[in-house]
């Protein structure tokens, strides 16, 4: 059996959670989502993660294979796809709140530089010298 063969079996039979952490490591290699969801724009609409995940985990349960399922083996499929969902939507969001965090870190970094500065200007007028790390 070839590789790539092998890895399409894996990829068949994965768990809700290794599917989103399949798609993460995928999105992950275009260096930020906006690379990545421009990429998805270029691609056919079963490229997208909404639509791809969930077709990959009904693929590869064995309620695919079967043309009648049990009520159990539908509300199982049903809780998996709530939670490959519930993992996409938390992924997406917690990279919203970190980028949006991020820059008001930035923000508030670069005001405090400027007040750092502000304040050895002020040090320096009082003074009459000039601190070390300024130059007039």
């Amino acid at each position: 059996m070839k590789l790539m063969d092998r890895m399409d079996t894996l990829e068949e039979h994965l768990s809700p959670k290794e599917l989103v952490i399949l798609w993460m490591r995928e999105a992950h290699e275009f260096g930020d989502l906006a690379t990545y969801g421009r990429w998805l724009l270029e691609q056919p609409d079963d490229a997208y993660p909404l639509i791809r995940l969930p077709r990959l985990f009904y693929e590869g349960s064995p309620v695919s294979k079967s043309r009648l399922c049990e009520l159990k083996d539908q509300e199982t499929l049903r809780a998996s796809y709530r939670d490959l969902l519930f993992l996409y939507h938390l992924h997406s969001v917690l990279n919203e709140l970190v980028r949006s965090v991020r820059q008001e870190l930035i923000w508030r970094g670069l005001w405090a530089a400027e007040r750092r500065r502000s304040l050895l200007g002020q040090q320096q007028a009082q003074d009459g010298a000039v601190p070390k790390g300024l130059s007039r």
